[in-house]
């Protein structure tokens, strides 16, 4: 009943369990098989053969594991069925990919299509770093312009606060690299596995304590990314390990756009197209030119 599909009513000194209109659609929409009464009898009819050690429970349940196998296999959904099942909740604004109603869930805002994985999570680790919160006209803003005007934003670097644009862009539709093409995935080392898990735990919006929030449907779902020494989340591949352009070269992803140091021979995501060492090792010869001039300068004096 918590679900929805029945309710109580009360006649009297009796107790009714009735539909409710979701529950009707749930009747229509499911295989005429289960919906027959003669079904329900066969099952009491076994069930007392259980009961009388006829026959064993695991039968029992063999049997109905492999009806329920039967019917997924052959199941086709009804064309149309989605309205049978409105949504109660309120909407927030259109989605982005697929133009379905977004509304609001306990931990963010998600499309209504269930086979587009668009959200807006209220725990995004961008609004918790400025220390905002995705409240409902947050994200009604970004669903309908794309963007959203932010006073008080924290600064980490300065400690201070400043007034920002946050503009919303869905990488899910924007492939960064070949590979999401459908290149083969590469697989890590364990050592680069464990360099990606930092980068996820430091990184990831998605990661919470382990599990993943996107795969969360009421119960908590592993990172699979984490355990997995394959490339498996889109997120990941385009979001988080580009950061590491090491890393992002070490696994073949990325390669054309890197450049590899003079100085270390490690690769690095190059800003310019005269750009000759990575950062670290720009910082140290900068510093050491300073040092060279610095001491031609003492010895013209």
């Amino acid at each position: 009943m918590s679900t929805g599909f029945v309710e109580r009513k009360k006649q009297k000194k009796t107790t009714n369990l009735i539909p409710t209109q979701i529950g009707v659609s749930l009747i229509t929409v499911l295989p005429e098989q289960l919906q027959s009464p003669l079904l329900t009898a066969e099952w009491e009819h076994q069930l007392k053969e259980v009961e009388r050690g006829e026959v064993k429970p695991s039968e029992f349940m063999d049997g109905i594991c492999n009806m329920l196998r039967d019917l997924v296999g052959t199941y086709k959904v009804i064309d149309g069925s989605q309205v049978l099942f409105p949504s109660d909740r309120e909407t927030v604004g259109k989605c982005p990919r697929c133009g379905g109603a977004v509304t609001e869930r306990k931990q963010g805002f998600f499309c209504e299509n269930a086979g587009c994985r668009f959200a807006l999570w209220k725990n995004s680790k961008f609004f918790t770093a400025k220390k905002k919160n995705l409240t409902k006209t947050v994200a009604a803003f970004l669903l309908k312009d794309g963007r959203v005007k932010l006073t008080g934003c924290y600064s980490e670097k300065t400690g201070k606060t400043y007034d920002a644009t946050v503009v919303m862009e869905d990488t899910a539709k924007k492939p960064t690299s070949s590979w999401c093409s459908g290149m083969d995935k590469p697989r890590m080392t364990e050592g680069q596995l464990r360099r990606a898990r930092k980068l996820i735990r430091r990184l990831c919006a998605n990661y919470d304590e382990g599990n993943c929030l996107a795969l969360d449907e009421g119960e908590g779902c592993v990172c699979v990314q984490s355990i997995s020494y394959s490339l498996l989340c889109r997120y990941f591949k385009e979001a988080v390990l580009p950061v590491d352009a090491e890393l992002c070269a070490a696994i073949g992803q990325g390669a054309d756009d890197l450049k590899r140091c003079r100085a270390c021979g490690k690769p690095f995501q190059a800003r310019s197209n005269r750009a000759l060492y990575c950062p670290r090792c720009a910082a140290f010869e900068q510093r050491k030119k300073t040092r060279e001039r610095v001491r031609r300068h003492r010895g013209q004096m």
